[in-house]
């Protein structure tokens, strides 16, 4: 590769999104040149990633010149005004499509813009194009029939992640400063992990669906969220200000009315009481993974904050209760209506089609697998939901997820817990087509999806050789998968995460700044150039 294409040319694609804006307030740059040097960026880099799958170029160029001709006027000028920034397919941005990766909606393109959208582009937003994601937003690889496959900024043989992992390559090669994706699942926080940046989930009902693909009247799986992707927390502030800024529940029915504090700016941690844990009891992390969490919670403590170890209770649990949970919102149904007649891609079948096997042969697998070495096939099995529950089951189902939660917030009373430290995901970066096995280490971030807290990925550093695997010969196909992917990762950047109860994303984001001096990946780390 071309040492012009590995390095960003142009430093103001190294800069971040509230330090542009600055240079563009105070006349130092103008809109039009930070555009067109994330323009080219995106030209220079997006043939080896495929990352942003709908460029905008033409629009924003336009964008950029009304935003300039406004500022020499002495127009108002938004919290955003300028600044260019890209948007993950699946939101709905008026004239472009928003198909989610199915092919069968690749000519509809969006009447208007969603609520989330809407805030930004009012708020002064250029938008630069949108970003790829896996067929339905359902695994941790972004690769669809669509649009094909995006590769990892620091080893094209691995994923960014899923399912906002085109909208995490780009900002991580520095093509965009800031972008707007969802997390259902760890959608946000898997790809930040794995590509070194940071992203904030908010609490379940806090920002609009509306206008978000598949789940388009935002009334079906209330545990997906829009929320922000950067290079640091500032701009994960600056963003959360506009997308969550007061009256969004006006606009819609579902949205909580809590409104977004005004002014929020980092606040002292100390006192703050953070449970931590490295290993959640269901799948071991990676050693860099569980490492980078003792650094971070030395870091906490030496903050003032007080860190106690935290055990997640009935973890075995949350695999299972996620899936159900996604069954009894009628998700799978959902899926197979936006599909219509093309095929599910192999990663995606079994989020639409639950497998229907008779409830003894089920229990009789589930027993014999670990026999035969495979544990964590097993754990698959009886964690899927049976997709022939009648109401009354399925009632039960949100009954449970209530009681889990209940149960999970008397946990951390019962240490008189502010909020809790672990690991985001429990592997580095995924090599191609190893999302399902990665969606085993997704309990993580499956945790607080399920208890609806606002989460966030703090960048923890880079893989060092020692710290790359510990784990031996194994017959269980996962833990041998697990071990594969691991080898190799040196170099590749890791996340930590950090998670609070519901509206508590003030709290999130103040831990978050304490622990910004701790991943060391600076912009070179990300530029694709940081691995041989």
């Amino acid at each position: 590769m071309a040492t012009s294409i590995l390095h960003p040319s142009d430093p103001l694609t190294l800069l971040s999104a509230s330090e542009l804006l600055h240079l563009i307030a105070s006349g130092q740059v103008s809109s039009r040149q930070v555009t067109e040097a994330h323009i080219h960026r995106i030209e220079q880099v997006n043939p080896l990633l495929n990352a942003v799958v709908v460029p905008l170029f033409d629009s924003a160029r336009r964008q950029a010149l009304a935003a300039d001709e406004a500022q020499a006027r002495r127009q108002p000028l938004g919290p955003l005004h300028g600044l260019p920034m890209t948007v993950k397919e699946a939101f709905a941005l008026a004239g472009s499509p928003h198909t989610a990766g199915v092919v069968r909606h690749a000519g509809t393109l969006a009447p208007a813009d969603c609520p989330l959208v809407r805030r930004l582009r009012a708020a002064g937003a250029v938008f630069l194009g949108k970003t790829n994601l896996p067929q339905l937003m359902v695994c941790f690889e972004s690769d669809n029939p669509l649009y094909g496959r995006t590769n990892h900024p620091l080893d094209l043989s691995r994923s960014p992640g899923g399912s906002s992992g085109g909208e995490a390559a780009i900002i991580a090669a520095h093509g965009s400063p800031l972008g707007l994706a969802s997390d259902g699942g760890g959608s946000i926080r898997q790809p930040s992990h794995v590509c070194g940046l940071y992203g904030l989930r908010p609490s379940s009902g806090r920002l609009s669906m509306i206008g978000h693909s598949i789940f388009s009247d935002g009334s079906v799986d209330s545990a997906v969220q829009g929320g922000p992707i950067a290079r640091c927390v500032a701009d994960l502030r600056l963003a959360m200000s506009v997308l969550a800024a007061p009256g969004l529940h006006l606009e819609d029915p579902l949205v909580e009315n809590h409104p977004w504090p005004a002014g929020l700016t980092p606040s002292p941690v100390a006192g703050l009481r953070v449970g931590y844990f490295e290993f959640d009891g269901f799948f071991r992390p990676s050693p860099a993974i569980q490492k980078a969490v003792r650094r971070a919670a030395q870091t906490l403590q030496a903050a003032g904050a007080i860190l106690v170890p935290f055990i997640v209770p009935q973890v075995h649990l949350v695999p299972a209760l996620y899936l159900a949970t996604q069954l009894a919102r009628n998700a799978p149904q959902h899926l197979r209506e936006f599909l219509g007649s093309d095929a599910p891609e192999r990663r995606a079948r079994f989020a639409v089609h639950p497998p229907r096997i008779a409830p003894v042969v089920l229990q009789f697998l589930v027993h014999l697998l670990p026999l035969l070495g495979q544990k964590r096939l097993a754990q698959l099995l009886n964690a899927a939901p049976d997709s022939r529950l009648d109401d009354s089951a399925l009632a039960q189902i949100m009954a449970r997820r209530r009681q889990y939660q209940q149960t999970f917030l008397q946990a951390m009373h019962a240490q008189q817990l502010d909020a809790i430290l672990g690991p985001t995901h429990g592997l580095p970066a995924l090599t191609h087509g190893d999302a399902n096995i990665g969606a085993f280490a997704g309990s993580y971030t499956l945790l607080y999806s399920l208890l609806g807290f606002p989460a966030g990925n703090v960048p923890a550093g880079l893989i060092q050789p020692a710290d790359q695997t510990e784990r031996g010969f194994c017959l269980d196909y996962v833990e041998r998968s697990a071990a594969r992917i691991e080898r190799g990762s040196a170099g590749l950047p890791i996340g930590v995460q950090i998670a609070a109860p519901p509206w508590c994303e003030d709290r999130v984001l103040n831990l978050m700044s304490a622990l910004e001096s701790l991943g060391a990946v600076s912009a070179d780390a990300c530029s694709l150039s940081a691995r041989p």
